[in-house]
């Protein structure tokens, strides 16, 4: 029942009704076992992201800090997630924090997983170069585009991949002209 009710808080929040979204997660957070820190996880992070797309900063950081601490105890791989949402929320006040957060996520990618993550890895880097392109360093920005472009090379025939060097190379261009 708490999964269903966490997917029918992110379904009315990805169509902005945001006071039914949050009153699905309440009936999640109120129904969830306080020991299963997997769903614990997934409710605070989708929580977060309601909060993100309402603009509520301050508390998608805080929702994202406690699903940190879920997924610490889970799986490396999902801070992964979380580190790039964190690095989101936090481009919108301390650009610092952004790309802290993004290289901690890169950085699990490299050493902590077992799991094949090129995904996220390419993922992270997209949002690192899109950070840096906020900030006004368009040198860093291309830098870190130039090291994608080099990752999506290796595989062409997936389709992430491909969608990713399509999305970099437009990316790319655009700071180009800058």
């Amino acid at each position: 029942e708490v999964n269903n009710l966490i997917q029918i808080a992110a379904l009315y929040r990805n169509i902005n009704d945001f006071s039914e979204s949050a009153r699905y997660f309440d009936k999640a957070l109120k129904t969830v076992d306080s020991k299963d820190n997997e769903t614990l996880f997934w409710i605070y992070y989708h929580r977060g992201y309601k909060y993100y797309m309402e603009n509520r900063t301050e508390d998608a950081i805080g929702d994202y800090t406690r699903a940190m601490e879920y997924a610490k105890q889970i799986h490396p791989y999902l801070l992964i997630y979380n580190y790039n949402e964190l690095g989101n929320a936090y481009l919108k006040q301390n650009h610092d924090s952004a790309i802290y957060y993004l290289n901690k996520s890169i950085a699990i990618n490299i050493r902590e997983t077992g799991m094949f993550t090129e995904e996220q890895y390419v993922q992270s880097l997209f949002y690192k170069a899109k950070y840096y392109r906020a900030l006004g360093n368009y040198e860093m920005s291309r830098n870190v585009i130039a090291k994608s472009k080099r990752l999506l090379k290796d595989d062409k025939n997936s389709k992430f991949q491909a969608k990713y060097a399509m999305e970099m190379m437009l990316y790319y261009n655009h700071i180009q002209e800058l």
